[in-house]
């Protein structure tokens, strides 16, 4: 059997047709193995593919779903390097996953050709790329289906949840870059067809000036491929987004003679407008607004310039000119201005150590000195915040240990809408087996904040925490402190979407902790129910058959009430199929990899896969116990440590032997690490890229893990060091970091002097599908455990900027639900910030934008409402202050600080 090249791919684009629902560490699992296929299947990149599949082995060996299809990829991988152990992980996946239906008949076919091939031919450098090699199940379709959509540019869509497979369309032989409509339910490509590929063949036509390529659409199921536009004589075309209501596709023309054309292709009839044409290469990463009447695209500019430069431009020439076109450039690097020297640094310490400037901050901060007030923020507990206090005072759930929280309040959903099983039980629901938990999702909940709100009315801690966290950032005085728990938030990242514990996470873990010790704040989030939960250790255990020998030495010594509670944990129920202790499947090294690689360490610190593996062993054992709570369960409750499941004996971490014990092992281990230089130095890296720069300078890294280290991890000390520092005050470091989406959001809230009620639906509530979510940010619900980043280039691109500008016009023009802005304070205060007033041309733009937006969302509210039309408050005078403060919120300058 011959040797084959693995298929070559433009591009990967990840269609999400819905949120993977589960446990987080599933979330987390899919994640990884979508990593893993993109490496193997479009980088080329086999040993890196390699390496994350035995890591999601690692982790992930208890979720069959996830581990088999990791298997059957590690297998394809082997293959093609030639590695004999193809054949081992196959017969793995027979073995050990007989109810991965859709898997086998692949696998036992690999198996076939492997033990069959012809003599003198190496039988693991037979390579399978053609999808006859994968399952053929149809896969999920439209929004609805169940798990994300890998769509690769042959058109081959790949369920990573239930490893479905098929190609979309046989019609087109070579294909790139998919774009997936606004539903999810269609996909827009590039194509070659076969027919127009014979015809060049057979006239002998290899001239690329002379190719023809077609833009297709086809749904997900892979029904109804057709036709949009033939190129009729353009070399190249390339789709780049669907209009928000998935009538138009915005492409790229690229013509013979070298000059690029932006087009709007009508997915109807594949009639074409001409938006724009530039004589140089291509644009990038071009998208929509929100409202469908502005598209905005990347200039490319050269790695080391320093600058990014956008442009807005309308899509209705009609209704404004082409002289509101408009030129964003932004320079990367610091921004120092004109302004006097006092007032520069007033701005720049506001700017980093707190959410942005209100209206007399600045005043505020040069009178104090710019060192008395970092004082002032470096000591939160001697600052008054009655404003919060007083917005705060009727939240319950952020007084609320965790017995009340269980006992009391809860996620939106009630008790019969939540995913709250436990993995085997999803498991088992899914496949069906007799005695599983019903399914969870089968009555329709609630539209919108309000209606959850009347249905739900009994749940106090619904949107508390949301609420909470915007008001905080808003209005507290302690602003410093209000950014630390942003920061630790993302350093301890937890998914904690709607679960009823997030508050105490949040209260108990991180801010008991914002400012003091980094040990305690380590022991405190380690020792925390929803980080055990989130990274997999509550269930991390001994070997399996050493935990069941326990169990059973046990039932034959325990009586009474001990008695019981272990039989409990032992016993098959209906709520329960698939008992606690006796699905301890062993070694679980998730926490292990996470607490050194991202809370404390950092991945290039030298502990090796050892080390983990004896961290996880440590810390098995912590876990988590529901018993005596009302809604308590195994996975909700408060942290436990339970001697059945832990490791005994001795343990050599970093070289050093951590004596068998109890919970004390654990103990003795994060005490370690916090301590450890490498933590220092992670943890003021980190620090200091958060207040300096994206690439924060060596000196200040240098000075703050001393400190670190001298003072045993005093977070407020290492603060201080960087503030004190040269580097801190230095020009280069004036307005050169750009804000993340919560960041810019607060910000601009606190100079238009917001007057907000709140609940912040619009803005975090929903899922987090607010305007936060849309910029890019999620707040309590991303995914993987390094949280959000903390870098310029991971916020700043064109789709994300018309959502930013969309976010200022709203704001300014009082069309926030809940949120009131006071525009003549706040163009005072952007006036006194530097900013410069906008130009004629701007303001016309503002003004464009302000009246489309403004009609999308009056149409969009009444129809909601179902109050009806609502053209009187579109056609409703636009006051020219709210476009100037618009205009001034949107600019380069104020998505800096």
């Amino acid at each position: 059997m011959a040797s084959r090249q693995p298929t070559a791919f433009f591009a990967l684009a990840i269609v999400a047709a819905t949120a993977l629902v589960g446990a987080q560490s599933e979330g987390r699992a899919t994640i990884m193995l979508e990593t893993g296929i993109q490496k193997e299947l479009v980088d080329g990149d086999l040993p890196g593919a390699v390496a994350v599949f035995n890591i999601i082995l690692n982790r992930f060996g208890d979720e069959p779903g996830v581990a088999s299809q990791a298997l059957w990829h590690l297998g394809q991988s082997y293959e093609q390097m030639g590695d004999p152990q193809a054949r081992k992980v196959y017969e793995r996946l027979l073995r050990d996953y007989a109810d991965q239906k859709a898997l086998l008949s692949g696998a036992r076919a690999r198996l076939s050709a492997l033990m069959e091939a012809p003599a003198g031919v190496d039988p693991v450098r037979v390579v399978v790329r053609d999808l006859a090699s994968r399952p053929t199940s149809p896969v999920a379709t439209g929004p609805n289906g169940n798990g994300n959509l890998l769509v690769f540019s042959d058109l081959a869509v790949h369920n990573v949840s239930t490893g479905e497979s098929r190609r979309l369309t046989a019609s087109a032989r070579s294909t790139a870059y998919p774009v997936p409509s606004p539903d999810g339910r269609r996909v827009a490509y590039l194509s070659w067809s076969g027919d127009l590929l014979e015809r060049r063949r057979l006239r002998g036509d290899q001239s690329p000036g002379r190719s023809e390529a077609e833009l297709r659409i086809v749904g997900v199921d892979g029904s109804a491929d057709r036709l949009v536009l033939r190129s009729n004589g353009v070399p190249w075309l390339r789709p780049y987004a669907w209009s928000p209501d998935g009538r138009q596709i915005l492409a790229v023309f690229e013509r013979a003679d070298g000059s690029t054309e932006i087009a709007l292709v009508s997915v109807a009839d594949g009639s074409t407008r001409i938006l724009k044409s530039l004589q140089w290469r291509s644009p990038q990463g071009m998208g929509f607004s929100p409202d469908g009447q502005y598209i905005a695209y990347e200039i490319p500019m050269p790695r080391d310039s320093g600058q990014l430069e956008m442009v807005v431009l309308p899509i209705e020439p009609g209704r404004q000119s082409p002289s509101t076109e408009r030129r964003y450039a932004m320079s990367l690097g610091g921004q120092a201005t004109a302004l006097a020297s006092n007032t520069q640094a007033a701005i720049h310490v506001l700017n980093r150590l707190s959410f942005g400037p209100r209206l007399g901050d600045i005043e505020r901060v040069v009178s104090m000195g710019v060192d008395a007030y970092i004082d002032e923020q470096l000591n939160p507990q001697r600052i008054a915040d009655p404003v919060v206090q007083q917005r705060l005072a009727g939240f319950v759930a952020l007084r609320s240990d965790i017995p009340e929280l269980l006992a009391n309040s809860g996620p939106v959903s009630p008790i019969a809408h939540r995913r709250r099983a436990t993995v085997f039980e999803r498991r088992a629901a899914a496949d069906g087996a007799p005695g599983a938990p019903p399914t969870l999702e089968s009555d329709p909940l609630p539209v919108g904040e309000a209606a959850q709100r009347e249905m739900f009315g009994d749940r106090p801690a619904d949107f508390e925490i949301q609420t909470a966290r915007l008001f905080r950032a808003i209005y507290s005085e302690r602003q410093l402190n209000e950014v630390m728990v942003d920061f630790w938030m993302n350093h301890f990242n937890v998914n904690l979407s709607d679960h009823q514990l997030a508050p105490h996470f949040e209260e108990a873990a991180i801010r008991r902790h914002t400012l003091g010790s980094f040990e305690e704040l380590l022991m405190a989030v380690a020792k925390h129910p929803r980080m055990l939960f989130y990274l997999d250790n509550w269930r991390s255990s001994a070997p399996a058959e050493v935990v069941q020998k326990r169990v059973a030495d046990l039932k034959t010594t325990l009586t009474g009430d001990a008695y019981l509670a272990l039989l409990a944990r032992t016993l098959q129920t209906s709520r329960r199929p698939l008992p606690f202790l006796t699905e301890a499947k062993g070694l679980n090294e998730n926490f292990a990899r996470e607490l050194m690689e991202l809370h404390t360490m950092g991945v290039d610190s030298g502990y090796t896969q050892q080390d983990v593996i004896e961290v996880a062993k440590v810390l098995t054992g912590w876990t988590i116990s529901g018993q005596g709570l009302v809604n308590g369960r195994e996975d909700d409750g408060v942290f436990a440590f339970d001697p059945i499941l832990h490791v005994e004996g001795d343990k050599t971490v970093l070289g050093r032997v951590i004596k068998s014990g109890g919970v004390e092992e654990g103990e003795q281990l994060l005490k370690m690490l916090a301590h450890h230089p490498a933590t220092a130095r992670f943890v003021a890296t980190k620090l200091a890229r958060r207040f300096v720069a994206d690439d924060p300078p060596a000196a200040v890294v240098d000075a703050a893990a001393r400190t670190f280290e001298q003072t045993g991890g005093n977070i407020r000390e290492v603060l201080r060091t960087i503030f004190m520092s040269p580097q801190f005050r230095s020009p280069a470091a004036y307005r050169a970091k750009i804000k993340k989406p919560i960041e810019l959001v607060v910000s601009a809230m606190r100079a238009v002097k917001a007057d907000a009620t709140g609940p912040y639906s619009t803005l975090l509530g929903g899922g987090n599908r607010g305007i936060l979510a849309r910029m890019g940010e999620k707040v309590y619900n991303y995914e993987a455990p390094d949280g959000n980043p903390d870098v310029g280039g991971a916020w700043m691109n064109s789709n994300a900027l018309l959502v930013r500008l969309d976010f200022a016009n709203a704001l300014a023009a009082n069309r926030i639900p809940g949120v009131k802005s006071d525009v003549g304070s706040a163009q005072r205060l952007l006036e006194q910030l530097g900013l410069p007033r906008p130009t004629p041309a701007q303001i016309e733009q503002t003004r464009g934008m302000f009246k489309t937006s403004r009609v999308a969302s009056a149409a969009s509210m009444s129809m909601m409402m179902g109050s009806g039309p609502a053209s009187a408050d579109a056609e409703a005078p636009i006051d020219p202050a709210a476009i100037v403060v618009a205009t001034m919120l949107g600019s380069p300058q104020f998505q800096k600080r």
